[in-house]
């Protein structure tokens, strides 16, 4: 009732004084009031769904030595599996998927962990690495945590070509995932990867390593075999894929120039007294110095990727753990997870959300032509102190009445990936 007089009066106004008040011939009626739709939900940000597992979904068959030894393996037996390093097995290589439960959006952005073990030992299983897939799940992403081929001879050599087989196996594991988007129901534009130490290690090179870089140890040699490039290893898929956003947990990198020429993300978390990983530049497994002189090349840490990649103008950040040593989310006692582990989730929540929605929602425009950036899938408004005229796409046309005591516009969009966001501007 009462936009019906603020109109009536409007037109009364307009025809005594011979002047349209709209700057034309004729007065424009406004639209029948839409009914707001609130598209908000904090998807990505906040718990909203239960958590759906998917288990032992096998991405890819390849000849190793082993794929997985769980936490719980006693230290002798874990020691004692380097006997089956004497010849390679056909291995099947598996993945977990988690995904959000009753989940109305049909496509969802990935999330693949990878755990660490110095690529002798852990699982797909590793309880750190699946609280993170939990979480993220329920949130409203497709998370999948993968197996990967471990063991080596011990030598320097040995271990190169199990970090570069389990690079191979990431690469496998992703090209599956990206091949299934409509099973799964994965968005592949918006792809991340995660690890844990060596699977730091693994996450970052399937990230930025090209097979140009390949080491020249993972060729054909006097007595071993060629392990073939990174891109065809283990199954027959070779859909292409573009990782958005890589999180390094007290990883490193051979060579940072790998970074180069590849704009994606970083999150890396990492003690600056790590004497396993380097924080800076140095051998792994410091702590065994001098010995770790046989087992590795220096290799640049947490630090130093962040540095050269926001050098080169890239997008990347460094949470640093002072005073902490390897594996910081974790009391080195009880072996459970500490406060450290909520900081590390908690900002790879942030990570992962500000890639999906780089920009803020915001209300332009005035003197009653008003619009919405980024341009939205859908647009809902609602005026108050006024009615709506007009919409179409992203804009708004509003008359304001001068007389009420408030005078404010909100719009609810809906962006990509079912991300549902309302503001509020008001205005004098």
């Amino acid at each position: 009732m009462k936009n019906i007089v603020f109109f009536l009066f409007l037109a009364s106004i307009s025809l005594l004084s011979c002047t349209p008040l709209w700057g034309n011939d004729s007065i424009p009626d406004p639209i029948e009031a839409p009914v707001f739709q609130d598209f908000s939900n904090r998807r990505y940000q906040d718990s909203l769904f239960g958590v759906e597992k998917i288990s032992d979904i096998c991405y890819a068959k390849s000849p190793g030595f082993w794929t997985e030894i769980a936490d719980s393996t006693k230290a002798m037996r874990k020691i004692l599996h380097v006997v089956d390093v004497r010849r390679t097995i056909p291995l099947d290589l598996n993945l977990d998927i988690y995904m959000p439960q009753n989940d109305t959006l049909e496509k969802r952005p990935l999330v693949m962990m990878i755990y660490g073990g110095a690529y002798y030992f852990g699982s797909k299983d590793d309880k750190k690495i699946t609280a993170l897939c939990r979480h993220f799940a329920s949130l409203g992403y497709v998370v999948a945590s993968i197996d990967h081929r471990l063991g080596f001879f011990p030598s320097r050599v040995g271990i190169g070509r199990a970090a570069y087989r389990a690079v191979q196996d990431a690469h496998a594991a992703m090209r599956f995932l990206v091949s299934h988007p409509e099973e799964y129901g994965i968005d592949t534009t918006m792809i991340f990867v995660g690890g844990s130490s060596s699977g730091a290690v693994t996450a970052l090179s399937l990230a930025f390593m090209p097979n140009e870089s390949r080491p020249r140890y993972t060729h054909k040699g006097l007595i071993r075999p060629d392990l073939g490039d990174i891109d065809t290893c283990g199954n027959a898929f070779r859909t292409n894929f573009h990782i958005k956003g890589v999180v390094d947990m007290w990883g490193a990198m051979a060579d940072t120039s790998f970074i180069d020429g590849h704009d994606v993300a970083i999150l890396a978390f990492h003690g600056d007294v790590d004497n396993i990983m380097p924080y800076e530049h140095d051998r792994p497994f410091s702590v065994a110095r001098p010995f770790n002189r046989l087992a590795a090349e220096p290799m640049y840490g947490a630090s130093c990727i962040v540095d050269h990649a926001t050098k080169l103008g890239y997008q990347a950040r460094l949470v640093t753990f002072e005073g902490y040593s390897h594996m910081p989310h974790v009391d080195p006692k009880t072996k459970a997870l500490n406060n450290n582990f909520y900081i590390v989730q908690d900002t790879m929540s942030e990570f992962f959300h500000d890639i999906i929605v780089p920009y803020k929602v915001e209300i332009n425009g005035e003197d009653g032509h008003y619009y919405v950036s980024p341009y939205p899938l859908k647009t809902s408004w609602l005026v108050e102190g006024g009615v709506i005229l007009s919409t179409e796409n992203n804009s708004v046309e509003v008359a304001w009445d001068e007389d009420a005591p408030k005078h404010s516009l909100t719009v609810s969009v809906l962006l990509p990936y079912g991300v549902g966001i309302t503001e509020t501007k008001d205005f004098p």
